[in-house]
């Protein structure tokens, strides 16, 4: 495995769901979020990103997408590396159910920034977005009839 290909290696090949999510006891989350805190204010959002990622809690990820403006994705070079970004579509499609909104804002704004040549993503592409579409769908019926 290349060494920009770590977030990505949660994705196992037979799986498109993170094999925990908020099983990261009580201190070891709230170390996790310092730590995060720490790299989003040196704005080192790539390896922000990859920690939240390896740890595979979703609440961790949603929380630090909260804490990060999404302004990033209009430099001109973007603070995220493709595998990271596929990533963030892959964690965060597993549960649309809570914190829909801000999670289909970051999910759009990823994948607009996603290069389907990339190698370091192409094996994976069209499986992550046909996951997304696929819980998109399923969640289609439970919006309209609340809407």
């Amino acid at each position: 495995m290349h060494s920009q290909d770590i977030a990505i290696g949660t994705l196992p090949k037979d799986s498109t769901k993170p094999e925990s999510v908020n099983t990261t006891p009580i201190r070891q989350r709230v170390d996790l979020k310092e730590k995060l805190l720490e790299l989003i204010k040196a704005e080192q959002y790539e390896k922000a990103f990859t920690k939240a990622l390896e740890a595979q809690d979703l609440d961790q990820l949603a929380w630090l997408c909260s804490r990060v403006d999404r302004e990033i994705f209009s430099r001109p070079t973007i603070p995220l590396s493709q595998c990271v970004l596929l990533s963030i579509v892959q964690q965060l499609s597993c549960d649309l159910v809570k914190g829909t909104r801000p999670k289909l804002d970051w999910i759009q704004d990823c994948v607009l920034m996603l290069d389907p040549n990339d190698p370091s993503i192409s094996e994976y592409y069209t499986q992550t977005l046909q996951q997304v579409l696929d819980t998109l769908s399923e969640l289609t019926p439970q919006f309209a009839k609340s809407g």
